[in-house]
């Protein structure tokens, strides 16, 4: 009887062994795969997906005809432009001459780099016939997030920082009005102060000002061998006070008291 029970067990594992699927494997499954963006080449000075960006490669894409994924980011630079141009002035127009924060972008497709230029409400601009080695930024910067200015030996002990925007407002216009490299402009002093009336201690011929004290400040700058004296206050920018008797650098001008070194 045993002998008949195992022959009856041997031959139901052979009807099973034979009803498997020889090559039966786990099933896998299936890959997401990631939606393509838009490559970044290096390390960027502001978020990859920020609004600013987006849109100069969306605008890119747009003009090349292409995919947004087959364009490279090589750098994305919150900046400060000298001037209303954003760094990308055109020939026969006017520009606002005040400092205006915005964004240098460059992105590249198939060895081609392009440059883009944002500022205050302005959507970034294609900047075409422009040259900039990757990695590099354009002129028309005053201050950038990856290169701030450094300050030179006689900008170390400022009672106001040489990144201000005062400052640099003041370095920007004196280099618009000589002609002059920015780099070429010495920062003597930058003191805040407060201006005895609304002369903000220049007043000129046949003006009437208002007699209250105004917070401001004394700038003063070198070029060569020439000291120009900057003031400003309440909303107004610096502005060159020509015709102002010379100051010994570490004097105050007339009209001015408080803030200056001693």
């Amino acid at each position: 009887m045993r002998r008949v029970l195992s022959l009856v067990i041997l031959a139901l594992v052979a009807v099973l062994a034979a009803c498997t699927p020889a090559n039966s494997e786990t099933p896998v499954a299936p890959t997401v795969e990631e939606v393509p963006t838009a490559e970044s080449a290096v390390e960027l000075g502001m978020p990859a997906d920020s609004e600013v960006i987006q849109q100069a490669i969306a605008d890119l894409a747009g003009q090349l005809g292409i995919d947004e994924s087959e364009i490279t980011v090589i750098q994305a630079e919150p900046v400060t432009w000298s001037d209303g141009s954003l760094g990308c002035p055109q020939p026969d127009m006017m520009y606002t001459q005040a400092l205006v924060d915005g964004a240098f972008i460059q992105l590249e497709v198939d060895g081609e780099v392009y440059n883009y230029h944002s500022g205050g409400d302005q959507t970034p601009l294609l900047c075409e016939g422009e040259s900039v080695a990757p990695g590099e930024l354009p002129d028309g910067i005053v201050e950038s997030g990856a290169t701030a200015p450094s300050a030179s030996p006689e900008e170390t002990n400022l009672m106001i920082p040489v990144t201000s925007r005062i400052v640099q407002s003041a370095v920007v216009d004196l280099a618009n009005q000589l002609g002059v490299l920015s780099d070429e402009v010495i920062i003597l002093r930058a003191d805040p102060v407060v201006w005895a009336d609304g002369s903000l201690g220049c007043p000129q011929p046949d003006m009437m000002y208002t007699q209250v004290q105004v917070e401001g400040a004394f700038i003063q700058l070198q070029v060569g061998d020439t000291i120009y004296n900057y003031h400003s206050g309440g909303s107004q920018d610096p502005f060159l006070c020509e015709g102002e008797a010379a100051i010994t650098p570490g004097e105050l001008p007339p009209g001015a008291t408080g803030g200056g070194q001693s």
